[in-house]
This record gives structure tokens, C-alpha cells and sequence, in this order.
């Protein structure tokens, strides 16, 4: 078969039922905010070269309306600056930014064992200081400030030193 467009896609009898299938799943109703009344889209929440629209897990699509669609294209794409910006000014790279938001993550909440060890294989450090940060998150600013003590050895960047500081600054 043919490569299809993308017009071609989301008219294709398969992708219409994949479609329908996620909109039955959500009860027909915006998995962000809840609402029924606005348009329903199908998010797709990332994307695999190759693949057609209908051959995605559930785990992969989400029902959304257009208000909260465009917004989480919005966010992925303030995300995707963010990236370009950590490798390029800050001198972070990719590697380290998905390694610590992994460890953010597998701080808040269960981080499948696949995603846990690919994320300590970019940059274990990252991936600590990820966990670390989700569990300041839930802190007091005066234990933010005294783990923030614990962490400042010498093997630290400029720039981590910086974010100890503000953490040890109580909010404005």
C-alpha cells in the first residue's frame, strides 16, 4: 500500500472507527476538563514514523476538545523550545532534560521499568536531581532549603548552584 496523506488518513475507515472506539472509551466528554459540549478530537500523544493513525494504543490517544487541543499543542510545542533552549544556552542537553524529568516523574508516581532504566542510562544524575525536585515539590521552603545545604558539593554545575539559591529563597 501506498504512503496516505494525512487527509487520507483521518478519513479512512479504520481511523473512523479507532476514532469512535476513544470517543465511546472517554464517555464521550474531554479527558481534561470534562466537557461534553464542546468538539471531541483524538489526540494523538506522540508519534511513531510509519505507523497509521488507527494503529496506536489507547494509552497513546486522547480525547480532547478543541479548547484543551490546541493548548497541549501549545505545551509540546513550548516543550520542544524548552529542549532547543536547555541544549543550546544552557548547555543542557536533550539527554539530561528527559532524564530529569523522568526522575520528576518516578518521584510523583509508578514510571514503567523500561522508561525508569533508559532515563538513568541518559544521565543518572538528571534522573536524581528528578526525584529530588518531586519531592521538594510536596516540602516546606525551610526543608527545601536545608536539603538544598545537603546538595551543594562541590561536583555541582553554576547553573545547579543558581537553583539551590532560589530554592532557598521563599517565594515572592
Amino acid at each position: 500500500m501506498s504512503k496516505l496523506t494525512f487527509a487520507e488518513q483521518i478519513k479512512h475507515p479504520e481511523w473512523q472507527k479507532r476514532r469512535l472506539h476513544m470517543l465511546e472509551a472517554a464517555d464521550w466528554e474531554c479527558t481534561h476538563c470534562g466537557s461534553k459540549e464542546a468538539s471531541l478530537n483524538v489526540h494523538h500523544r506522540r508519534y511513531v514514523k510509519g505507523r497509521l493513525y488507527w494503529e496506536y494504543s489507547d494509552e497513546e490517544l486522547q480525547v480532547l476538545c478543541q479548547d484543551c487541543h490546541e493548548k497541549e499543542h501549545a505545551n509540546i510545542e513550548l516543550m520542544h523550545r524548552l529542549l532547543t533552549a536547555s541544549a543550546s544556552e544552557v548547555g543542557f542537553g536533550v539527554a539530561s532534560v528527559a532524564a530529569l524529568l523522568a526522575g520528576y516523574l518516578y518521584g510523583l508516581c509508578s514510571l514503567d521499568p523500561e522508561l525508569h532504566e533508559a532515563a538513568i542510562g541518559l544521565d543518572g544524575t538528571s534522573f536524581d536531581l528528578g526525584v529530588l525536585v518531586s519531592l521538594a515539590s510536596c516540602a516546606s521552603w525551610k526543608s527545601m532549603g536545608e536539603a538544598a545545604d545537603i546538595l551543594a558539593g562541590p561536583a555541582l554545575t553554576p547553573q545547579q548552584r543558581n537553583v539551590i539559591e532560589r530554592w532557598k529563597a521563599p517565594p515572592l
